[in-house]
């Protein structure tokens, strides 16, 4: 919900989550080509994105473990607390690493589709 008790759709979420890539994607182009060279290179950028993204989850999966653990042996509000904030804050860095995996998966179809499809 959003202020005022506003309910988005999934579809309008995403909708949101496209607009998000497409600014990671600007900001990408300025810093680097607008389109990739190769496909190798593609492959590369998206490779390093995607550990990224797995590093995230890991972290997230360590996060969850401890919040378990604390659970299990009946540990005191503030660890389990400690455990779910890091994990809301790895969520977050998660969604973040996600986008900027999708923009450079966008980037190099339209890489293909620059150097021309045959």
């Amino acid at each position: 919900m959003i202020d005022g008790g506003i309910k988005l759709t999934k579809e309008e979420i995403i909708t949101g989550i496209s607009e998000l890539v497409n600014q990671e994607r600007e900001l990408g182009d300025k810093k680097h080509f607008k389109i990739t060279h190769s496909d190798h290179e593609s492959y590369a950028v998206i490779l390093e994105e995607y550990e990224e993204v797995k590093e995230e989850l890991q972290d997230f999966t360590d996060f969850m473990a401890d919040f378990w653990k604390n659970v299990r042996n009946d540990d005191k509000e503030p660890e389990k607390l400690w455990a779910l904030k890091h994990m809301s804050k790895t969520c977050y860095n998660l969604i973040y690493e996600a986008i900027q995996l999708a923009g450079v998966v966008e980037k190099a179809a339209d890489s293909i589709c620059e150097r021309g499809v045959e």
